[in-house]
């Protein structure tokens, strides 16, 4: 497996604060404006990303947004 390069770090990061600020969007915090600048992030990485990479940042998206935003459920 090759080892992440630093861009590839930093755009992870942005894909993952951007899902994470999602969860700000939804109750108790009630941002809803915000939703729609968290998608931001991941249409800047998708953007020049092949197929393949799309998808997996997209799932990482999917999987980080699904995380923050039912943390409350046990």
């Amino acid at each position: 497996m090759a080892r992440m390069t630093s861009s590839a770090r930093l755009r992870a990061l942005a894909v993952v604060a951007g899902a994470g600020a999602y969860a700000l969007a939804l109750p108790p915090f009630d941002h809803a404006a915000l939703a729609w600048l968290t998608l931001v992030p991941l249409l800047l990485v998708v953007r020049t990303a092949s197929p393949r990479h799309a998808f997996a940042w997209g799932a990482l998206y999917g999987f980080a947004a699904a995380w923050t935003a039912t943390w409350w459920l046990t």
